[in-house]
Formats: structure tokens, C-alpha cells, sequence
């Protein structure tokens, strides 16, 4: 009897702790999917990153696909784009408060930057 009237506050406990856990969203999770945008040339871009750390990449016409990692605990948070034997791409991103993608322009071979500056990227979500 005393199970019955237990039961229920302790599923709904169990339920609610599950949802709260996963609807926080870290950074590395929030980069997943589709993001497009337009370079410094206006091309426009395209960006696919997927939960196996694979990124799909089209500039205009031309397109690409790598491997790319994060570091979550670097701030601003460090982004590796590994493009093959096009080269690495060491730079800089954030999720902003309004859900867009930022990422500092970089091109293989270069430094990673330390801050976002004039030269970065404005990413969203196709519509």
C-alpha cells in the first residue's frame, strides 16, 4: 500500500531529473547539424558537423569533408578543422545568446587566433 502513493512522486522525480539533464545543451552539442552563412567573399557557406566528429563543408561550389575537434575548456573554445591534405585549420568559436555560430575566419597553416575580431563568421541554422 505505502509503495502505490510512493511510486508516483518518485517516477515523476526520476522523469523531470531526465529531462532537466538533457535539455542542457554544452557547446559541443549545440555545434551539431547544419549551420550556413556567407564568407568574406560573400560565397555563401555551409557547414555540417556531425555527433562522430565528421565535417561536411561546402564554399560555393567547392566542397570538402574532414574531422574536426573541440576544446570546451579553452576560452574562447578551440575548434580544429582537420581538412586532409588541405591542412589544418586552427581557430576559435562560440555559441552566441541568440543561437548563431561564431567562428573566427583562419585559414591552414595558421596560428589559432586568441579573440574574435572583425574577421569572423556569423553562422545559423538553415530555415
Amino acid at each position: 500500500m505505502f509503495l502505490k502513493p510512493l511510486g508516483l512522486p518518485i517516477i515523476t522525480l526520476i522523469i523531470g531529473a531526465t529531462l532537466t539533464v538533457s535539455c542542457q545543451q554544452t557547446p559541443q552539442n549545440q555545434l551539431l547539424g547544419e549551420w550556413t552563412g556567407s564568407d568574406s567573399s560573400n560565397r555563401p557557406v555551409s557547414m555540417t558537423f556531425t555527433s562522430s566528429n565528421t565535417i561536411q563543408i561546402k564554399v560555393g561550389e567547392e566542397s570538402g569533408d574532414g574531422t574536426y575537434t573541440t576544446d570546451l575548456n579553452q576560452k574562447p573554445a578551440h575548434l580544429t578543422i582537420d581538412l586532409g591534405n588541405r591542412g589544418k585549420v586552427e581557430t576559435i568559436f562560440e555559441i552566441t545568446q541568440d543561437g548563431k555560430l561564431r567562428i573566427e575566419n583562419n585559414n591552414p597553416g595558421k596560428s589559432r587566433p586568441e579573440t574574435f575580431t572583425g574577421r569572423s563568421v556569423l553562422f545559423s541554422r538553415p530555415k
